[in-house]
């Protein structure tokens, strides 16, 4: 090989290690795979995912058989019941969330347990396949809407308790989705509110996030979203973004990014404005708001700190890649005269 080609693989190479060391860590393998183990109430033998008309005041058994791959090894497991959220920027996540159970849903996934924990944990030998189950109970009044989640299988770390090893051991999950369609779940329409709206920094950028609420127990998909920004008085949009392909899940909340242009917005009041189309149904949402100087300065003060930051980590990069790149042209032409 080349000089030269030495040259760019070693500073790819480098860059992959330095910038996406969790990436390749989690990409080594979980050891192990889940898959769903139908009962007679599954709707869908096809879906790839517990599907069920709920019967009222009615029991079903949720099966996954958990496979530990590793044949030299037992491992050990945390499983979860969980509820589904929306993802930032719209999307729906069947992973656990950080967020508080919404307000409006009444009714949820580990809601219907019957005398069982929510969290379930397990070891498995090696090479060896076990049989994870859940048992919920249906309401006696008929489920109305759709009731939507998932089980979440995580494999655990006997050795590390670190932060960082817990934060690996999140990469090492894997989930299956459940869903409940109950009565009017087809024709029940989303309930919609823009909530709040304020101004941010996040990665060195300045940005407005939206808080969209979904209401009803509807999961609906297929969101083309057109959102604009107004200053007081004026009828222009000083911003447009476009949006399509976004998912809610049901009763759940949306924090929809709008981005800036790489500019703090002046203070003083301005109107957000969106249009949601989800098939043949429109909702058109709309919130006042304020920016005080005080907001201003201090995202701008949050924007100078981030881009610090983020100038260090490419000043300390660079620095790498220049000593790594002289330290493998000292080895090569050290090579070459020794031959």
């Amino acid at each position: 090989m080349s000089l030269k080609k030495w040259i760019v693989a070693f500073a790819l190479g480098f860059v992959a290690f330095l910038v996406l060391p969790q990436q390749a860590s989690a990409a080594s393998g979980a050891e192990f795979t889940i898959r769903n183990v139908y009962s007679e109430e599954q709707t869908d033998p096809e879906a790839g995912f517990f599907a069920y008309q709920p019967i009222p005041d009615h029991d079903y058994t949720i099966n996954t058989m958990v496979e530990n791959l590793n044949r030299n090894e037992t491992l050990d497991f945390e499983a979860r019941l969980l509820t589904a959220t929306t993802q930032d920027q719209g999307g729906i996540s069947y992973l656990p969330a950080k967020t508080p159970r919404d307000k409006s849903l009444k009714l949820a996934l580990p809601d219907m347990l019957k005398d069982q924990a929510v969290i379930q944990k397990f070891s498995i030998a090696p090479g060896q396949k076990q049989v994870l189950t859940y048992h919920v109970h249906t309401p006696k009044e008929p489920i109305k809407g759709t009731i939507l989640g998932s089980v979440h299988v995580k494999r655990l770390n006997k050795s590390d308790t670190s932060k960082q090893m817990m934060a690996l051991n999140n990469k090492f999950s894997m989930t299956i989705p459940v869903i409940f369609k109950g009565e009017m779940a087809d024709t029940l329409l989303p309930e919609l509110h823009l909530t709040k709206v304020q101004l941010q920094a996040v990665g060195g950028l300045p940005q407005l996030t939206a808080t969209v609420h979904n209401s009803q127990p509807v999961m609906f998909g297929e969101i083309y979203l057109t959102t604009k920004l107004f200053k007081k008085g004026q009828d222009t949009p000083i911003l447009t973004q476009r949006d399509k392909n976004l998912k809610m899940a049901p009763n759940s909340t949306m924090n929809y990014i709008m981005t800036t242009n790489n500019k703090t917005l002046a203070p003083g009041r301005y109107t957000l404005k969106m249009t949601v189309v989800s098939g043949a149904e429109t909702f058109h949402l709309q919130k006042s708001f304020t920016i005080k100087a005080t907001d201003e300065k201090e995202i701008t003060k949050q924007l100078v700190k981030d881009n610090r930051h983020s100038g260090l980590f490419w000043l300390l990069l660079g620095v790498g890649l220049t000593l790594g790149i002289g330290l493998l042209i000292f080895l090569i032409r050290r090579r070459k005269n020794k031959a």
